[in-house]
C-alpha cells in the first residue's frame, strides 16, 4: 500500500478575462461588498447594460474556473488639442486574497492593450494613498503619480 501523498494535487486554473455581462452583476455586487458599499443588484445591471451599449465605456472581468475574481471598468475620453484618448480606469476591483495584485495586474495589462490598438495617448487612474501595495504595482507598470488632482464632490437625490 502506498503512503498518501503530502501534497494535493493542483487544480489546473484556467483564467480569463473576458468583457462583462449583466449576468455579472452579481459577482460584482460581491466584489464592491468588500469595500462595505451595498450597491442594488438592479442598478449594477442597468450600469452594465448601458455601459454595453456605448463605444466609449468598456467593463472586462477577471475569471478563473467560472469565478470572477476581479473587474475593470474604464472610458475612453477625447481631448480636443491631442490626438488620441485618454483613458480613465474609474473601478478597478480584485477579490480580497493572495492573488489580488496579480488580477490587478492582469486587469491593467488589458486596458493597456486596448489602449494601445485604440491609439490612446494616456491612461490615468484614481489609487487612494493608503493603497501603498497597488500604488508599487502601478509605478511598476509606468504610472507616475500628478501632483494635482481635484475632485467635485456632488450630492444629488433622485
Amino acid at each position: 500500500m502506498r503512503p498518501a501523498p503530502f501534497f494535493k494535487a493542483r487544480q489546473m486554473l484556467t483564467n480569463t478575462i473576458r468583457p462583462a455581462t449583466k449576468q455579472d452583476a452579481s459577482a460584482i455586487r460581491c466584489l464592491i461588498s468588500q469595500f462595505g458599499v451595498q450597491a442594488e443588484l438592479s442598478l449594477l445591471e442597468r450600469q452594465l447594460d448601458k455601459m454595453a451599449g456605448d463605444p466609449c465605456y468598456e467593463v472586462y472581468v477577471y475569471e478563473t474556473n467560472n469565478r470572477v475574481l476581479g473587474y475593470v471598468v474604464f472610458h475612453f475620453l477625447p481631448r480636443t488639442a491631442f490626438t488620441g484618448e485618454t483613458v480613465f480606469i474609474s473601478d478597478m476591483v480584485a477579490e480580497f486574497s493572495d492573488r489580488n495584485l496579480f488580477v490587478t495586474k492582469a486587469l491593467e495589462q488589458q486596458v493597456t492593450k486596448l489602449a494601445w490598438a485604440r491609439k490612446c495617448d494616456r491612461i490615468q487612474l484614481h489609487c487612494h494613498t493608503m493603497a501603498t501595495d497597488r500604488r508599487r504595482l502601478y509605478e511598476k507598470q509606468g504610472y507616475a503619480a500628478c501632483e494635482k488632482y481635484y475632485a467635485k464632490r456632488l450630492i444629488y437625490a433622485e
